[in-house]
């Protein structure tokens, strides 16, 4: 689902309903075992989820969330994710073939701190649009292309 390698994945596992969160934090990818540990689903793929996936390296908690809820949590090492300049990709893992869902991403956001689980409830109910500030389309890419085609 995003890819910032060498940084994090949260990736569906291939021929299971599972999602994995890995992490670079030391070492890829630094948790107990191996990149899948812990990864869980929701019982229902064919409806919309809400899948958030946070780590705060002040406490070393990894988590899990489906639809607001804690689905799963481990402790790992305290130590920031490594620093990764590269881009991060929607839809792609970059890494390997097969880690692709046959999906709709609607909403995707990337905050700079782990967020509490109060904070991702009211994103599950809410969305994004009330938290987040609204990025003005003006001067924009598909707002250009569309001003060109018009005019084309």
């Amino acid at each position: 689902m995003i890819d910032k390698r060498n940084a994090y994945i949260l990736h569906p596992i291939v021929n299971t309903k599972n999602v994995a969160w890995a992490l670079c934090n030391g070492g890829c990818w630094n948790k107990p075992g191996a990149w899948s540990d812990n990864a869980v689903g929701p019982d229902d793929i064919t409806e919309w989820h809400l899948y958030t996936a946070t780590f705060d390296s002040n406490s070393g908690k990894w988590n899990i969330y489906i639809d607001g809820k804690v689905e799963s949590s481990m402790d790992l090492n305290k130590t920031p994710l490594d620093a990764d300049t590269g881009p991060v990709f929607i839809g792609n893992d970059t890494c390997c073939a097969g880690r692709f869902g046959n999906v709709f991403v609607d909403e995707v956001a990337i905050f700079s701190v782990a967020l509490e689980q109060d904070d991702i409830e009211t994103l599950h109910e809410k969305g994004l649009a009330p938290t987040v500030t609204a990025v003005k389309a003006e001067g924009k890419m598909a707002t250009t292309w569309g001003k060109v085609k018009t005019r084309y």
